[in-house]
């Protein structure tokens, strides 16, 4: 009998024991799985922080103001239907009047008035110091201080010319209205090339009304039928296009600024918002006062310069800022 009841308790400490070795591996597993979920969880929580900070960079640099630095009134502030800045120079375009005026673009101080028989469109300054203005009969007027010194009845292959603007080496570019093109000409106004013209090709413009240079030479304009913008070479290549897609409504007053990141500034005058899209044409900002909130931005006409990263902005007056940074 004591050897039948030693087997048995033998036996049911070996079954004892296969459980415990059993229950053993069967927890090994599950700990395993815990351990697996908890590591899949802490990742999921850290991609989320990733992706709050991102996002939370993002509307800071979005929420970013220009840096103020003056403001000033043209005389004839509502009637400004364009604003060129060449060096530290605003040309101020008052078709109304039938003038341009110069002004020192931080100041504001009155340096030149140069006055046309018929509605001024546009103004360059050439290398050699004359103020050259585009008037509504496609003639340009050229001025020597503000002296009348000359003009240009006939620009070859242009119709209807409505802008005029000049890179750093002194060539000019002319806005053909009528015919979408822009003609490029030296400093003799001898044509050199034409590029854009009518079209439905991504080098080709639906509209045409004015151009801007950037600090790279490369020439800008805003399709206003398709919202876009597009940027040449100072050749004539297509460089690239993006659509203004952040404008509600446009109102025909839209403006350029190109700075010298590539950063475009544009006027969105019903929205009473300047808007900031980066070279890549991807929204970066908007603002309509400054970081200081000194200026306030309100039905901005016109947006202008940026070349050396001062933006100028006709609103109820003139203001001027730093680009965004």
């Amino acid at each position: 009998m004591a050897k039948k009841k030693t087997t048995v308790k033998l036996k049911q400490t070996a079954t004892k024991k296969k459980e415990v070795v059993v229950a053993t591996k069967l927890a090994a597993p599950a700990k395993s799985k815990t351990g697996m979920v908890i590591g899949i969880v802490a990742l999921i929580i850290a991609a989320l922080i990733a992706e709050s900070y991102i996002i939370i960079q993002k509307q800071i640099k979005f929420s970013k103001k220009p840096t103020f630095k003056s403001t000033w009134s043209a005389s004839s502030n509502k009637a400004i239907s364009g604003i060129q800045v060449y060096g530290e120079s605003a040309y101020v375009i008052d078709a109304d009047n039938n003038q341009v005026c110069r002004y020192d673009r931080t100041s504001g101080k009155l340096t030149g008035i140069y006055q046309a028989k018929i509605n001024t469109c546009s103004a360059a300054e050439g290398k050699d110091g004359i103020v050259y203005v585009l008037i509504a009969d496609g003639t340009i007027l050229k001025f020597k201080g503000e002296k009348p010194a000359g003009e240009i009845k006939i620009i070859d292959g242009v119709t209807k010319a409505s802008w005029i603007t000049v890179d750093s080496l002194g060539n000019f570019y002319v806005a053909d209205n009528d015919r979408k093109a822009i003609v490029k000409l030296d400093q003799n106004f001898v044509k050199l090339l034409e590029f854009a013209g009518v079209g439905t090709t991504k080098d080709k413009l639906a509209s045409l009304g004015k151009i801007y240079m950037s600090p790279m030479d490369e020439v800008y304009v805003l399709d206003a039928v398709t919202k876009e913008v597009k940027a040449f070479s100072s050749e004539g290549k297509f460089l690239k296009a993006f659509k203004v897609t952040n404008i509600e409504k446009f109102s025909g007053l839209e403006a350029l600024a190109i700075s010298p990141g590539g950063d475009v500034y544009v006027n969105d005058f019903n929205g009473s918002m300047i808007l900031e899209f980066g070279k890549d044409g991807k929204i970066k900002g908007k603002f309509d006062t400054d970081s200081n909130g000194s200026f306030k931005v309100s039905y901005p006409g016109v947006v202008a310069g940026g070349s050396d990263g001062i933006i100028i902005v006709s609103s109820a007056n003139i203001g001027v800022f730093e680009e965004i940074k």
